[in-house]
C-alpha cells in the first residue's frame, strides 16, 4: 500500500538523509535541488473591466491541524474552506509515513513551499489582469474588509492542502551499495474562491482532488549499506568511482511542475470574466446590503 506523509509549512526540521531497510550509512551524490517549471501561458489578454479583484497570497493549508468548527457569522468562503481541508485531510490521513515519505515532506518545506506560494500569487495575478481585472495585493482577508473601507470588487483566495508520499517498488543490495526504486506521490486538495468582501458570500469556487490527477514520479535512490572505506573515498575524490544515483529531487520538481500546471489551469478556467460581469448587479446589492 502506497504510504504518505502531511507535508505541512509550519516548523522546519533539519534534511536528513534516507535511510533504507537494511541499510546504515548513506550517501548521496549531489546536493542542487532541480526547480519546477513554475512558468504558465494564459489563454488571451482582454479589455479592462474597470473592477479591482484583492489577491490574497495562496496559503499553504497546516494540514496537522484540524479547522474548529466556525463560529456564527463565520463567512461561507472560509466555512467551504475549512470543510473541504477536512475531507482533504482524512484522505491524506488514511496512509502511514516512512522515512523516504518523511524526506521529501522535509524537501517541500523547506526547499520548496515558499517557492511555490510566491509563483501561484504572481500567476494568478498575471491571470486577473489578463482578464481585464485589477489585481490589488492584500496580506490577509481581514485587511479586505478592515474598517468602512472594502478593498476589492471580490477577492482572490486560494489554498493548497498537501500530501507528500512515497511508495517503495524495491530495495536491492549489491556491494555496499543498496538501490530503492519507488514513486513519490503528491495528494490532497487545491481549492480556488472568489468571495464577494463585504459578505463573504462565495461567488465562485473550484475545488481539485489531488488524488484524480495521480501524480506518481519515479525515482532511484542509492545508499551505502555500511560507511565507505578510504580506497572508495579517494577514488570519489579523483572521480575514478561512480557516483551514487539519487533522483528523488528531480522526482519532486516534476511532480511539482504537474501540479503546479494544473492548478494554474483549474484557476483560470474558474476566473470566468463573463460571469463576474454578468453578476455585477448582484454583487453591488450584496455591497450596498447591511453587513451580517
Amino acid at each position: 500500500m502506497p504510504t504518505k506523509i502531511i507535508a505541512t509549512v509550519a516548523a522546519t526540521t533539519t534534511l536528513f538523509c534516507v535511510s533504507l531497510v537494511g541499510c546504515g550509512a548513506s550517501s548521496a551524490s549531489g546536493d542542487e535541488i532541480p526547480s519546477p517549471d513554475y512558468s504558465y501561458e494564459t489563454q488571451g489578454v482582454d479589455e479592462a473591466t474597470g473592477l479591482t479583484i484583492a489577491t490574497v497570497e495562496p496559503k499553504m493549508v497546516n494540514t496537522g491541524e484540524i479547522p474548529p468548527e466556525p463560529p456564527a457569522g463565520t463567512p461561507a468562503f472560509a466555512v467551504t474552506a475549512d470543510g473541504y481541508t477536512v475531507e482533504a485531510q482524512m484522505q491524506i490521513g488514511l496512509m502511514n509515513h516512512d522515512d523516504t515519505s518523511e524526506q521529501f515532506a522535509t524537501l517541500f518545506r523547506e526547499s520548496h513551499s515558499a517557492k511555490l506560494q510566491r509563483a501561484a500569487s504572481k500567476t494568478i495575478t498575471r491571470i486577473l489582469e489578463n482578464k481585464g481585472f485589477e489585481a490589488q495585493p492584500v496580506d490577509a482577508y481581514d485587511e479586505v474588509v478592515d474598517g468602512a473601507n472594502a478593498q476589492g470588487f471580490l477577492t482572490s483566495l486560494p489554498n493548497y492542502t498537501l500530501g507528500l508520499g512515497n511508495k517503495t517498488k524495491s530495495v536491492e543490495c549489491v556491494d555496499n551499495v543498496c538501490t530503492q526504486t519507488g514513486e513519490l506521490l503528491i495528494d490532497g486538495q487545491y481549492l480556488y474562491q472568489l468571495a464577494e468582501p463585504h459578505t463573504g458570500t462565495t461567488v465562485a469556487y473550484r475545488r481539485m482532488n489531488l488524488y484524480g490527477l495521480r501524480i506518481a514520479e519515479p525515482y532511484t535512490i542509492q545508499t551505502y549499506k555500511q560507511a565507505p572505506g578510504l580506497l572508495t573515498r579517494a577514488k570519489q575524490l579523483f572521480g575514478l568511482e561512480d557516483a551514487l544515483v539519487n533522483t528523488s529531487k528531480q522526482a519532486m520538481a516534476d511532480g511539482l511542475t504537474k501540479l503546479y500546471q494544473q492548478t494554474m489551469g483549474e484557476t483560470e478556467r474558474t476566473i470566468s470574466r463573463p460571469q463576474i460581469l454578468a453578476l455585477k448587479d448582484r454583487i453591488t446589492q450584496l455591497k450596498n446590503s447591511p453587513a451580517p
